[in-house]
């Protein structure tokens, strides 16, 4: 049996013998091709089916503010039916566009919003970023320490 859906994406072939395999097919509607080649005279044929409704994106976001050193990653997923498309978005100018999950290394602090979109709905949250402290970078810690031992002296 060959399973795929309304754009002939390939979910799977199964021969033979295969219980407790689940297949999530994402689309309008499902393809089941069944073709025998008469090799094996087995009698039965059993498929359990069950339809998922379409669910519409959720950010995924853990805190209303997010506090970081620069440096650090920031991710933005959501939750829904896929195919998900995410975007990261800061001062109107979209850092990354693409699927499941958005991520970036943060640079400077202010308002982002993540968008998720898909052919089932939007969702949208906005959230300030606010670092921290700073994250040194091993020549400028050199330089530091160099200057604060210097002064001691």
């Amino acid at each position: 049996m060959k399973i795929t859906n309304e754009n002939n994406e390939n979910f799977g072939l199964y021969c033979g013998l295969k219980t407790g395999h689940t297949v999530l097919v994402t689309g309008e509607y499902v393809v089941m091709t069944f073709h025998s080649d008469y090799l094996y005279e087995r009698s039965g044929f059993l498929l359990f089916f069950s339809s998922l409704p379409h669910v519409p994106p959720k950010v995924v976001l853990p805190f209303p503010v997010v506090r970081a050193l620069p440096g650090y990653r920031l991710w933005c997923s959501a939750t829904g039916s896929p195919p998900i498309y995410i975007a990261l978005i800061r001062n109107s100018t979209i850092l990354v566009n693409t699927t499941n999950t958005a991520s970036i290394t943060l640079k400077d602090q202010g308002n982002y919003t993540c968008l998720a979109t898909s052919k089932y709905g939007t969702d949208v949250r906005e959230f300030p970023l606010i670092f921290t402290g700073k994250l040194f970078s091993p020549i400028e810690l050199l330089i530091s320490f160099t200057l604060k031992n210097h002064h001691r002296t």
